[in-house]
């Protein structure tokens, strides 16, 4: 079987929410409608609620709720600053295409965002390499339907 990220999951027809539940040995009723099928799935696999509807009334005093960030070195703001530099110093990168997926990888912090080609050299700011390395991506083990979380892109670091 084929991986089956949340991604593929949101996007997927019905025909093959209905062979990745079969795959997967979850019960689907032949009425069963695609949302339905769906949060199973993304339950089994160990997804966020997909569906899940979040209702906010007055955004002003939810913002006003929210705690500031602390810094990560209070007491120390050359320690911070110097932390901060560490995260824009530019580091080269490759991610190898695969069989499977061959297509630029789409990077976004903080609002900004990069696309990175496939096979070739790039250079990126090291809080973008964090991102990357940070991204993961769950594997379910077909007889225990245990979930492993593996790194979403092999990344080279080229010094």
């Amino acid at each position: 079987m084929a991986e089956i990220t949340q991604n593929k999951l949101t996007r997927a027809n019905e025909k093959q929410l209905r062979e990745w539940a079969a795959g997967l040995d979850v019960e689907v009723s032949a009425d069963e409608k695609p949302a339905s099928i769906r949060t199973k799935l993304a339950t089994t696999l160990g997804f966020a609620d997909i569906h899940e509807k979040v209702e906010v009334q007055d955004t002003k005093s939810m913002f006003q709720s929210v705690p500031k960030l602390a810094p990560a070195f209070p007491d120390d703001p050359e320690k911070e600053a110097e932390r901060d530099k560490e995260d824009l110093k530019p580091i080269t990168i490759i991610i190898p295409s695969s069989e499977d997926d061959k297509q630029p990888v789409p990077v976004i912090v903080n609002g900004r965002q990069w696309v990175i080609q496939r096979d070739m050299e790039a250079t990126i700011p090291m809080y973008v390499y964090k991102a990357l390395t940070s991204a993961k991506k769950g594997i379910v083990h077909p007889e225990t339907r245990e979930v492993r979380y593996t790194p979403h892109y092999p990344i080279q670091v080229i010094f």
